[in-house]
């Protein structure tokens, strides 16, 4: 922008004017261009946030998830200790029942013995006719 020296200040007024008025033309024009990219750049990162909270709602699940299933194996590992001293009981008491058929086992077998004996001992009374 040239002023020479003899203009008249509404020269310069209306020079001055229309440089203003290129200057806020230019400014409008950068805001414009800088609102554009603003936006541009919230809508990826809007993408962005969105992917975030995706990620972050899916590690939640995960760890409710892990949670869950951490309290169903304790639950589930206190059910398989209470069946193992079920078991334990069952085992003791099949044992003592094992013991105590054995024992039965060797008075029947006794007992047999004894009627067998007593089956020959009348047998041979029998036979030399004492009964």
């Amino acid at each position: 922008m040239d002023i020479a020296a003899g203009e008249t200040p509404l020269a310069i007024s209306a020079t001055l004017g229309s440089t203003l008025a290129i200057a806020v033309s230019a400014l409008a024009h950068r805001s414009s261009r800088r609102r554009r990219a603003e936006e541009e750049e919230d809508g990826g990162l809007a993408e962005r946030v969105a992917v975030l909270a995706s990620r972050l709602e899916r590690a939640e699940r995960d760890i409710a998830n892990d949670k869950q299933g951490r309290q169903a194996f304790a639950a589930a590992q206190g059910e398989m200790k209470a069946v193992v001293v079920q078991l334990a009981a069952l085992a003791t008491q099949i044992e003592a029942l094992g013991t105590k058929l054995d024992r039965q086992s060797q008075n029947l077998t006794r007992a047999h013995e004894r009627i067998d004996d007593l089956h020959r001992l009348a047998a041979n009374q029998f036979a030399q006719g004492v009964v």
